[in-house]
C-alpha cells in the first residue's frame, strides 16, 4: 500500500469514527427536538427550512467549484492559484450571499405569511426561525472556503472532530429548550445561531493560523471568479433536481396537508442525511486525492480511484437501505415516543431515493485542461 492509499485510509478511518458519533448523536436529537416542540412546532421548522433551503441551488453548486479549484490549486503546488481561488472563491460566496438575503427576505417572507399552511397563532414564532435561518445560512456561506481549505488539505481528524463537537452542540441545544419556559421554536431558532456562529469563526480562525493562502483582501480576480461561476454552471442542473425534489415537495405537502405531514416527512429527511453523511464519510476521504493526482498528471490513479470508489459508496448505500426499509415501522417505533402520521410511508421512499444519488463525479478534463492553460 503506497502512501496516498495510507492517507485515505486513515482519513476514512477518522471520517467513520465521526460518522458513528454524529449519527448516534442526530438520531438522539431528532427524537428529543420532536419531544421539546411538538408535531406542529417541528414541521414548522421543517416548512422554514425548506424555503431557506431552495437555496441550495447556488451555494452546493458553488461550494463545490471552490473546493474543486483549491484542491486542484494545491495538487499542482502553486501558492500564488492557491491564494487566488482562495481569495475569489471568498468573494463569490459574499456576492452569493447578497443575492440569497435579498431573495428570501422578499420571496421567502411573502410565501412565508400568504401561502405557507402555518397556523395563525404560530406566525410571529415562524418568521422569527426564518430571520434565524437566514442568517445562519449567510453565516454558513461565508465559512465555505475556509471548510473548503481544511477538507483540500485533508486535515480530516480536525474536521472528525468539529462534526462531533457541532452535533453534540445541537444535543445540548435541544436539552436546553426542553426545560425552557420560554416559546421553544423560538429559543432553539436563537441558540442555533449562536452556536453556528462561533464555528464559523473557529473555522476563520484556525485557516488562517495554519494555511498561508487563507488570506483575504478587496482585488477581485474577475477571471477567475467567471471561472468558478461557469464550472459551477454544470452542477446547477443536479442541485436544482434535488432542490424541487426535497424542498419543493416539503412546501407542496405543506399547502396541501400541514404542518403535522412536514413533520412526517422532516423525520424522513433525518435518516436520508445520516446514511449520506455515513457514505459521504468514505468519498470525503478520496475525493481530494482525485483532484491532486489529476493535477498531478497521475491519470491512471486518479480514474482507478473513481471506479473503485463509486462502486464501494454504491454497496454501502445499499448495506444501510435494505435492512432499513425491511424495518422501518419497528425503527421508528423504537427511536421515536410520538411517531408523525404517515412516518413509515416518507421513511421507505426516503431511503429508495437515496439509491438514486450521484456520490462520485468524474473531474471534467474539458475545465482541467482549461486550468492548465
Amino acid at each position: 500500500m503506497d502512501e496516498r492509499s495510507k492517507k485515505i485510509a486513515k482519513n476514512t478511518l477518522m471520517l467513520y469514527i465521526r460518522t458513528f458519533f454524529t449519527m448516534i448523536i442526530s438520531f438522539w436529537t431528532s427524537r428529543l427536538m420532536l419531544e421539546a416542540l411538538g408535531i406542529d412546532n417541528y414541521g414548522i421548522k421543517n416548512v422554514v427550512g425548506s424555503i431557506v433551503g431552495f437555496s441550495g441551488l447556488l451555494t452546493g453548486a458553488m461550494s463545490a467549484a471552490g473546493s474543486r479549484f483549491i484542491t486542484y490549486a494545491i495538487g499542482k503546488g502553486d501558492l500564488a492559484e492557491m491564494k487566488d481561488v482562495f481569495r475569489s472563491s471568498f468573494h463569490v460566496q459574499i456576492i452569493i450571499s447578497i443575492i440569497i438575503l435579498l431573495a428570501l427576505e422578499i420571496i421567502g417572507t411573502w410565501f412565508l405569511n400568504n401561502e405557507a399552511n402555518i397556523p395563525i397563532s404560530r406566525m410571529f414564532a415562524a418568521n422569527f426561525v426564518l430571520q434565524t435561518a437566514i442568517m445562519s445560512l449567510i453565516i454558513g456561506l461565508l465559512s465555505v472556503p475556509y471548510n473548503s481549505l481544511i477538507i483540500a488539505h485533508e486535515r480530516m481528524s480536525l474536521y472528525a472532530y468539529l462534526s462531533i463537537v457541532d452535533v453534540a452542540l445541537q444535543f445540548v441545544t435541544v436539552l436546553c429548550v426542553l426545560h425552557t419556559q420560554y416559546d421553544r421554536l423560538i429559543m432553539l431558532s436563537a441558540l442555533q445561531l449562536c452556536f453556528s456562529t462561533c464555528l464559523t469563526i473557529f473555522y476563520a480562525i484556525y485557516s488562517r493560523r495554519n494555511f498561508e493562502e487563507a488570506r483575504l483582501s478587496f482585488a477581485f480576480n474577475w477571471k477567475r471568479i467567471k471561472e468558478l461561476c461557469s464550472f459551477s454552471g454544470w452542477t446547477y442542473i443536479g442541485n436544482a433536481t434535488w432542490v424541487f425534489n426535497t424542498q419543493g415537495l416539503n412546501m407542496l405537502v405543506n399547502s396541501f396537508f400541514g404542518v403535522a405531514f412536514n413533520a412526517a416527512r422532516g423525520i424522513s429527511g433525518t435518516v436520508n442525511g445520516c446514511i449520506q453523511n455515513f457514505v459521504n464519510s468514505f468519498t470525503m476521504a478520496f475525493t481530494p486525492q482525485i483532484t491532486k493526482s489529476y493535477a498531478a498528471n497521475d491519470k491512471s490513479y486518479c480514474f482507478m480511484l473513481v471506479n473503485r470508489g463509486t462502486r464501494i459508496a454504491c454497496m454501502l448505500q445499499i448495506l444501510f437501505i435494505v435492512p432499513i426499509f425491511l424495518e422501518a415501522d419497528t425503527l421508528l417505533k423504537i427511536w421515536l415516543v410520538e411517531v408523525p402520521p404517515l412516518s413509515a410511508v416518507f421513511f421507505k421512499i426516503c431511503t429508495c431515493r437515496v439509491i438514486c444519488v450521484v456520490t462520485v463525479r468524474k473531474p471534467d478534463e474539458t475545465y482541467q485542461s482549461k486550468w492548465q492553460n
